[in-house]
């Protein structure tokens, strides 16, 4: 693979933690809904009962495509994770934590800086240098 290619795939591993995290939030908030409408007291009057069943069996919907396309997601990254992971693996240590941190923690450049005592510039280097690396490998 090239030093690109290898880039992107980081990426994407990225991105779709960071969509895994987004859709775990939605669904968070479709069940809070859920609750509030589910409860007794958001059935106040009989007109409003049809009208919270319905919402109700919306957000049961809402919630099971949410959950498929998580499941999808995450196993989308898995794959990708599981591709790189023997590669990464024979990174010497503050790589694998910069390349890790970086792409699959979702910490920025001066987060690591400040977690591996370097400088941000230092960690960008040694980022591209371990990329480089895993490109050679792969």
């Amino acid at each position: 693979m090239t030093y690109r290619e290898v880039k992107e795939l980081l990426e994407q591993i990225r991105d779709k933690k960071r969509l895994c995290l987004r859709i775990k939030q939605e669904i968070n908030t479709i069940r809070e809904n859920y609750d509030i409408l589910a409860s007794p007291l958001g059935n106040l009057t009989a007109c409003s009962h049809s009208f919270s069943t319905s919402s109700v069996e919306r957000l049961v919907m809402r919630v099971e495509e949410k959950r498929e396309k998580f499941e999808n997601v995450l196993a989308e990254t898995m794959d990708l994770e599981d591709k790189l992971s023997e590669t990464i693996n024979t990174l010497a240590p503050t790589e694998q934590d910069i390349i890790i941190g970086y792409y699959m923690q979702d910490k920025t450049h001066y987060e690591l800086a400040n977690q591996c005592n370097y400088c941000d510039k230092q960690i960008w280097r040694i980022k591209n240098k371990a990329i480089e690396k895993i490109a050679r490998k792969l």
